[in-house]
């Protein structure tokens, strides 16, 4: 068994036969105006754009393609841009398995394409094919002024565009998956 850490939450999780990518945000967009003093620092040749909270977010797809090349399934702890921005792209790209909240399903497919029904993935004891043990609730950490739960969803009729003033955390989940068990809980709590 591999991990690879893919920076902030995002690991990468394979035993040769299955890749299993959980909170893959490789994006990682500059931002300024949204968690205060925590704006992204000015770094010398740094030239991304750095996005305020009116912008559309953008995925880079082409930092997400230099990395990944395969994924059978795409864990995702809650909501936030910073843990799904890249899941839609990375999903229909691999064909991979997107397990998450209601909400991330709602983020994992343009409307036109979503089935209309509740997620299955957010109930305890979910098993998708041997890889993932279980899923259950768990709870956003209360880092920079954040609540440790937050009741805002996605809401069912969302299309676009993701914006850091419409970034919700849609409900937090934690997994276990086998092979040894492994514990992910990508919100820190």
């Amino acid at each position: 068994m591999r991990l690879t850490h893919l920076g902030a939450a995002g690991w990468e999780i394979t035993d040769g036969q299955r890749v299993i990518l959980m909170d893959p945000y490789l994006s990682r967009l500059r931002y300024r105006a949204r968690f205060g003093l925590l704006d992204t620092p000015e770094l010398p040749g740094d030239t991304r754009r750095a996005y305020g909270p009116d912008d559309e977010l953008v995925s880079d797809t082409a930092a997400v393609d230099a990395r990944v090349t395969r994924a059978d399934f795409i864990l995702v702890s809650h909501s936030h841009f910073n843990h799904c921005l890249d899941m839609p792209h990375i999903a229909r790209k691999t064909g991979a398995t997107v397990i998450g909240t209601e909400s991330t399903t709602l983020l994992a497919a343009p409307a036109a394409y979503r089935r209309r029904s509740s997620s299955p993935y957010a109930r305890r004891g979910l098993r998708v094919r041997r890889a993932v043990d279980q899923s259950g609730p768990s709870l956003h950490s209360a880092l920079n002024g954040k609540h440790y739960y937050d009741g805002r969803v996605v809401p069912r009729d969302f299309s676009g565009p993701r914006r850091m003033t419409n970034d919700v955390e849609g409900g937090t989940l934690a997994y276990c998956c086998g092979w040894p068990a492994i514990g992910f809980s990508g919100s820190a709590r």
